[in-house]
C-alpha cells in the first residue's frame, strides 16, 4: 500500500494547488493561456450534450493552435519505475479528447507529473522544467498496465475501498517543454507534438 493521506488532506491539497499553479506559470512563461479548472469549475463539469466528466486540475490554451487538458501530478516514481494514476481518472479525461469540444476544436489530454525526487523532496519549492514530465494519456493508457488496487483521494478523503491503478513506466515520458515549445513553418505555427 501507499502513504496516501499520511501528511494530511489539507497538506497534500495545499502541495496539489501549489504544483498546479507553478505548472500554469511553466505554461504561461511559455505563451499559452492557462487557468486552474478543476478549481474555477468544480469537481465535474458536464458539456452541451450533457456529458458529464471529471474535471482536469488544468487547463491549457493557445488559441487557433492547441489545448491540452492536464492532469497535475507531483509525486515520484513507484517501486516499479512507473508514475501511478486512477483508472476512474484516465477514462474520464480520454473521453474529453474523444467526445468534447469547443469554440477551439478538440483537446488533447495529457498527463504531467512534477517529480518531486528531482526537485529535493515531497515538501520543496524549487521549480525546474527539467523536474516536469508529461505524455498523452491516449498514449500511455496503451502502453501502461493495471496494477492492485490503491487507495487514493476521493472527494477530499482517503478512499475507503481501493481503486483501480494504472501504470505508465517513465521511459514513455517527455520534457514538458515538448509540449509547450511551439514550432513554427510557413504554415501556420502548431504546438510540439
Amino acid at each position: 500500500m501507499t502513504n496516501i493521506g499520511a501528511d494530511g488532506n489539507a497538506r497534500d491539497r495545499s502541495a496539489g494547488e501549489y504544483w498546479e499553479d507553478q505548472f500554469i506559470l511553466l505554461a504561461r512563461l511559455y505563451g499559452w493561456e492557462a487557468w486552474p479548472f478543476n478549481r474555477v469549475r468544480g469537481a465535474t463539469f458536464q458539456d452541451e450534450q450533457g456529458n458529464r466528466y471529471v474535471s482536469p486540475d488544468v487547463w491549457v490554451l493557445r488559441r487557433q493552435y492547441r489545448q491540452y487538458i492536464c492532469e497535475i501530478k507531483h509525486k515520484n516514481l513507484a517501486r516499479n519505475g512507473c508514475y501511478g494514476f486512477e483508472v476512474y481518472r484516465e477514462e474520464s479525461m480520454l473521453a474529453i479528447e474523444s467526445h468534447y469540444t469547443n469554440q477551439f476544436g478538440g483537446v488533447v489530454a495529457l498527463y504531467v507529473v512534477h517529480n518531486h525526487d528531482l526537485a529535493g523532496g515531497k515538501f520543496a519549492t524549487t521549480n525546474d522544467p527539467l523536474h516536469w514530465h508529461a505524455e498523452r494519456l491516449m498514449l500511455l493508457a496503451k502502453e501502461g498496465y493495471e496494477g492492485a488496487p490503491q487507495q487514493t483521494y476521493y472527494n477530499g478523503k482517503v478512499s475507503r475501498a481501493p481503486v483501480r491503478m494504472k501504470y505508465y513506466p517513465y521511459r514513455l515520458f517527455r520534457p514538458i517543454q515538448y509540449f509547450l515549445e511551439v514550432k513554427t513553418s510557413r504554415r501556420e505555427p502548431v504546438a510540439a507534438d
